[in-house]
């Protein structure tokens, strides 16, 4: 794996200078969810599947050529036009941005929603919860 700050280098702090529509700042943090959280991600093109499996790596479906199955991918983040780079988030009104395994870097056409749908227990958790 190809450490993600190998690929973009932050932005360098404006000082507020740049302007963020809303629904840029309303985005969901990947560290910000617990493993086998799943999004649903809508774009202009496609309706995305997206399941938070840790540091980094989400199973992502929903593109015909890219993701018609549910793919491992490492999720950078999403990027807008004119605005810093946000590491590992998804934000709409932004491009998702992932390394898929055999076609490399993908960006996606622009966010338009995101939906949290479920979150799938990890098994040791599911253990737990039925030895109690």
């Amino acid at each position: 794996m190809v450490p993600h700050n190998d690929y973009y280098r932050p932005a360098p702090d404006l000082g507020g200078l740049m302007n963020f529509t809303p629904s840029e700042r309303d985005g969901v943090a990947l560290c910000d969810l617990p493993v086998g959280a799943v999004l649903e991600v809508e774009t202009v093109h496609h309706h995305y599947l997206i399941e938070n499996r840790g540091d980094g790596k989400v199973l992502i479906s929903g593109h015909p050529e890219y993701c018609p199955r549910p793919v491992l991918v490492d999720l950078l983040g999403s990027r807008g036009s004119h605005t810093p780079f946000k590491f590992g988030e998804i934000c709409p009104g932004r491009r998702m941005e992932f390394v898929h395994p055999l076609r490399g870097v993908v960006l996606t056409s622009p966010i338009t929603e995101t939906r949290k749908v479920a979150s799938v227990p990890r098994v040791g958790e599911q253990l737990a919860r039925t030895a109690s």
